[in-house]
C-alpha cells in the first residue's frame, strides 16, 4: 500500500511532528510511504517533498488581506501538488492541515473527488467546516456563515467579509466525496463536525494524535535549564498560534497564587525576550529539543493548561505520556481524551480551582503514565484500519 500524506510542515510544529511520527511508523510497518509539505526547509530524500512555492504563498497571503480568500488562490502550488499526485500514484492520500496558502483545498478537494482517490482528511481544528475560523468563535457556522461578527479577527481590517462564500465551497467540496473518510484528532471535536450541515452525513472516526513515545516517557532524563535546577515547578506549553485563544492573560494571576505555595511558573515556547512581571515566572523561550521538552514535563510538578479551545492539545498528551499529571481549564478536546485522573480540567477561567488541583497533585505522590493511547503503532494502525475500509 503507497499512502501519501500532505500537511503545511514537515517535522516542526505540532502537525509537523505528527506527520513525521506516522511517516517513520508507516516505514516500520512495511507501508510505502511519502510525504508531501508546504513550508520549511527543503528535506533530503525521496519520500518526502516540498510541495509549494514561497513566493505564491507570501503572494496570495497579501492578496487575502483584501479579498478573504485565506483557502483558496496559490495556482501554481496547486497544480505541481495534483501533479506529485498523479505521479506517486498513492493507494491514499491523507490530508492534515493544509492551510497556510500551500494549496488550493477547495480545488485539490474537488479533483480527489473527481478522481476517485480514497483520502482521509484528519481534522485537526475546525476551519475545514467554518468560513475562516481556526476555532469557532460564534453559532453560524452550525447553519450558514455569513456576515462574520469577527470578521476583522479572521480576514484583517481592510478585508472583504468571505465568510459565506468560504463556507459554501467547503459545502461543495464536501458534497459527494464518497471516498472520503474524516478522522478527528477528540471526540469532542468529532461531536462538533457532527452539528455542522456540511460534516453531518459524512463518514467519520477518532483517530488520537501520535506521540512519540520513545522521547516522550517516564524515563525522560536530559539535563534541565539551570533556572530550574531544584525547584519546584509547574510547565506551561503555550504558542503563537492563535494567541487571543491560548489565555496568556492568566499567566501572572496563576504566578502569584503558585508563589504562595513556594512554586516556580516554568513558561515554555514564549519569546525568549518576553518579560514576565511577576518574579516566580522563569521565561524558558522556545524549546526546540523534543529531549528537553519531554525531561521538562518529566520533572514538573504539573502541566497547566489555560487554552480557551483545543481540538486535542498535544502538551496533555505529551505530559501524561510522561507521568506528569495535567491541571488545565475545559477547553473542549482535552478533557474528552477520557485521561483521569491523570488530567484534571475545571471550568474556563477559574483560576482558584486550577491552583487547587495542582496543589493536590503535588501532594498525590507518583503516577503511571497513560500515554499508550498514544503510541504511534497504536493510532498507525488505527490509520490502517481507516485505509483499508
Amino acid at each position: 500500500m503507497r499512502v501519501l500524506q500532505i500537511n503545511v510542515v514537515y517535522a516542526q510544529g505540532s502537525t509537523g511532528h505528527i506527520v513525521e511520527t506516522l511517516h517513520e511508523e508507516y516505514l516500520k510497518e512495511g507501508i510505502d510511504s511519502y510525504v508531501l509539505f508546504g513550508r520549511g526547509p527543503k528535506q533530503a530524500g525521496k519520500r518526502v517533498i516540498r510541495c509549494s512555492y514561497l513566493w505564491e504563498a507570501k503572494l496570495w497571503r497579501f492578496i487575502a488581506l483584501f479579498t478573504g480568500n485565506i483557502y483558496g488562490g496559490v495556482p501554481f502550488s496547486t497544480l505541481h501538488i495534483k501533479h506529485l499526485i498523479k505521479k506517486l500514484k498513492p493507494d491514499v492520500v491523507h490530508l492534515h492541515c493544509i492551510n497556510g496558502n500551500m494549496v488550493n483545498i477547495y480545488s485539490l478537494m474537488n479533483w480527489l473527488k473527481k478522481k476517485g482517490i480514497k483520502t482521509v482528511l484528519t481534522h485537526h481544528a475546525e476551519f475545514m467546516f467554518t468560513g475562516g475560523c481556526g476555532f469557532t468563535m460564534c453559532d453560524k457556522w452550525k447553519s450558514h456563515c455569513e456576515h462574520c461578527p469577527h470578521k476583522q479577527e479572521i480576514f484583517g481590517k481592510i478585508s472583504r467579509d468571505r465568510s459565506a462564500s468560504n463556507w459554501s465551497r467547503y459545502q461543495k467540496a464536501f458534497d459527494g466525496f464518497s471516498c472520503l473518510t474524516n478522522a478527528y484528532v477528540s471526540p469532542w471535536l468529532q461531536d462538533q463536525a457532527k452539528l455542522s450541515p456540511i460534516l453531518h452525513n459524512q463518514k467519520g472516526a477518532v483517530v488520537l494524535n501520535p506521540v512519540d513515545t520513545s522521547v516522550f516517557n517516564a524515563k525522560a532524563s536530559a539535563s534541565l535549564p539551570e533556572s530550574l535546577v531544584d525547584k519546584d515547578y509547574v510547565l506551561l506549553p503555550i504558542s503563537k498560534f492563535a494567541e487571543a485563544n491560548k489565555g496568556t492573560n492568566f499567566i501572572s494571576p496563576l504566578a502569584e497564587r503558585l508563589k504562595v505555595h513556594g512554586m516556580v511558573l516554568a513558561v515554555a515556547g514564549a519569546p525568549q525576550n518576553q518579560h514576565f512581571e511577576t518574579k516566580n515566572i522563569v521565561n524558558l523561550g522556545v524549546i526546540a529539543s523534543p529531549h528537553v521538552m519531554a525531561s521538562l514535563y518529566r520533572h514538573a510538578k504539573c502541566t497547566v493548561l489555560i487554552s480557551k479551545v483545543e481540538s486535542f492539545s498535544m502538551p496533555v498528551a505529551e505530559s501524561v505520556s510522561c507521568g506528569t499529571p495535567v491541571a488545565g481549564f475545559q477547553a473542549g478536546g482535552p478533557e474528552s481524551l477520557g485521561l483521569s485522573p491523570l488530567a484534571v480540567f475545571v471550568p474556563q477561567g477559574s483560576v482558584s480551582n486550577l491552583v487547587d488541583t495542582i496543589i493536590a497533585f503535588k501532594g498525590a505522590g507518583s503516577f503511571c503514565d497513560q500515554g499508550k493511547c498514544f503510541d504511534p503503532q497504536t493510532v498507525s494502525q488505527n490509520y490502517l484500519s481507516l485505509f483499508l475500509r
